[in-house]
C-alpha cells in the first residue's frame, strides 16, 4: 500500500523502494546456519521482482535499494541520500501499556526521522491527492509552523484546499483541602477565545499570502487526539498533516503523543513533519 500511494503521488518521478535486512545478532548468527549472500540474493531477486512488479506494470520508475540495516535506520539513511526526501510506511498497530498507537519501525522513525513520515493505514486509498488537507493543531497554533508550512506548498503544488483542525485542550481543575482552584472558568474561557482570535488571524494570512489555495478552519476543546480524530473522519481529508516533535517512547507514552497514536484513528494517511 505504501509503495502504491508514493507512486500515485509521483506522478511520474521516480520512487525508491527500500527493502532492510536486519543484521543477525552475532551470537544467533554462529548457530544458525544461513548463508547470507544467498539470502541477500533471495531478497534483492524478490525486490527487484515481484515486490515491485505491480508498479512497473503501471509505468512508474522504481529505484529498488537493499539495505543491510534496520527498517527505520535504513529508511532514514536513503532519504538522507535522495536530498531528504519524504519516507512512506505502512505501519502494524501496536497496543502495549496503552490505547493503540503505531508499530515500532514508525516510532523509531517519529523519534529520530528529520524529512516529512507519511503512514498508511489499510484503510488508505493509493491515488493522487485530491480535494482537502487536514492540518491537526493541538495547543497554540503559532507553534504548528513548519506542519502548515508544508501542507500550504503541497496545496499549492496539488491545487488542494486545506482545513485547519485546532485544539485547545483545557488545564485539569484541582484543588486541595477544599480551598478554590488557582485557575476559574473565565481564566480557561480567555485561552480558548485566544487560540480561536489566533487560528483565525492565521487563516486570513494565509489566504492573503496564497490566494489560490482555499483555506478554513474550526476550533475545538478537548483531549487533542480525540477530538482531531473524531473531526478528521467525519472529514474525509486526502491527508492529514501534523507535527512530529521527536517524543521518546516514554514520553508519548506519558504525554499521549498525537503522532503517535492518531494515524490508528483515522482512514487517511498521516503526515508527520518534524517541528520544533
Amino acid at each position: 500500500m505504501a509503495l502504491a500511494w508514493a507512486v500515485a503521488q509521483a506522478d511520474g518521478g521516480e520512487v525508491t523502494a527500500v527493502h532492510a535486512m536486519p543484521p543477525l545478532p552475532s551470537v544467533l548468527a554462529a548457530f544458525v546456519l544461513v548463508n547470507l549472500d544467498s539470502l541477500r540474493a533471495e531478497h534483492r531477486r524478490m525486490l527487484e521482482g515481484e515486490w515491485i512488479a505491480t508498479a512497473l506494470e503501471a509505468g512508474a520508475a522504481i529505484d529498488p535499494v537493499l539495505v543491510d540495516d534496520n527498517p527505520a535506520a535504513a529508511l532514514r539513511s536513503v532519504a538522507k541520500r535522495k536530498d531528504s526526501a519524504p519516507i512512506v510506511i505502512g505501519f502494524e498497530e501496536a497496543r502495549r501499556w496503552s490505547r493503540h498507537h503505531v508499530g515500532d519501525v514508525a516510532n523509531r522513525l517519529l523519534h529520530y526521522a528529520d524529512v516529512p513520515l507519511v503512514m498508511m493505514t489499510e484503510q488508505s486509498q493509493a491515488k493522487a491527492l485530491a480535494g482537502t488537507i487536514v492540518v491537526g493543531v493541538h495547543g497554540l497554533v503559532t507553534a504548528s509552523h513548519e506542519p502548515i508550512v508544508w501542507a500550504t506548498q503541497l496545496a499549492t503544488e496539488r491545487s488542494l484546499a486545506i482545513h485547519i483542525v485546532s485544539v485547545n485542550q483545557p488545564p485539569t481543575l484541582t484543588a486541595g483541602y477544599g480551598y478554590p482552584a488557582d485557575l476559574y472558568e473565565a481564566d480557561i474561557s480567555a485561552v480558548h477565545q485566544a487560540n480561536v482570535d489566533t487560528t483565525n488571524a492565521l487563516v486570513e494570512t494565509l489566504r492573503a499570502e496564497n490566494p489560490d489555495v482555499s483555506v478554513t478552519c474550526e476550533t475545538l476543546e478537548g483531549h487533542p487526539t480525540t477530538m482531531l480524530g473524531e473531526a478528521i473522519n467525519g472529514l474525509n481529508p486526502a491527508l492529514v498533516v501534523i507535527g512530529n516533535y521527536h517524543h521518546t517512547k516514554l514520553a508519548s507514552i506519558a504525554t499521549d503523543s498525537v503522532a503517535r497514536h492518531l494515524p490508528t484513528m483515522v482512514n487517511c494517511p498521516v503526515a508527520a513533519i518534524p517541528a520544533e
